[in-house]
């Protein structure tokens, strides 16, 4: 069902990146450029009424590269054509080529996987507190399951009771400070 989704209909036309398509008993008697639209005709890639051109090398010798490209016929076209899609043939199997929006999708897709493997990776070294911030460690960070006794849920009380006395402690020199910069340079 996927698959279905991830497809791109252009009229009649279904494309079919995940298909290769070999016949072996055909290839038997070699591939050559004159052949080998013969060959396309018989893959799952051509339906009937399917317009399409062979480019390759020059020579009728064997070749072991051919581009084939698929029109349709469309009127609204300045030329009466459309390009639905370009196929290749590389040592007798035929491959259709991904659109550049597939295939920036497929990159993306593994850019964006890699990253977040490594952000998860990475958050294994990272630990985080209060009193120091941020920390890389050299090996992997271990959670830390809190214990639960009555000695473990006072303790943060009475750190919490020395930071409110340091911050009230500053405050007042803060404001001490102020009164002081205010009488020395008094505007009349």
């Amino acid at each position: 069902m996927e698959d279905e989704e991830n497809d791109v209909y252009i009229g009649s036309h279904k494309d079919l990146y995940a298909t290769s398509f070999v016949d072996e008993e055909f290839l038997s008697t070699g591939l050559t450029k004159e052949n080998a639209l013969e060959y396309f005709r018989r893959s799952p890639f051509y339906s009937e009424g399917d317009l399409v051109e062979l480019e390759g090398s020059d020579s009728s010798e064997s070749c072991e590269f051919f581009k084939i490209v698929k029109y349709r016929k469309d009127e609204q076209e300045k030329d009466g054509v459309a390009l639905l899609a370009v196929y290749y043939v590389l040592r007798g199997t035929i491959y259709q080529c991904p659109d550049l929006y597939s295939l920036l999708k497929y990159r993306m897709y593994n850019c964006v996987s890699l990253l977040n493997q490594s952000y998860t990776e990475l958050k294994k070294y990272v630990s985080f507190s209060v009193a120091n911030g941020h920390r890389i460690e050299s090996a992997p960070v271990q959670e830390k399951e809190e214990e639960e006794s009555d000695v473990c849920s006072v303790i943060p009380l009475i750190g919490e009771a020395n930071a409110l006395q340091r911050n009230e402690e500053n405050q007042l020199r803060l404001d001490s400070m102020i009164q002081d910069m205010e009488k020395q340079f008094q505007v009349a």
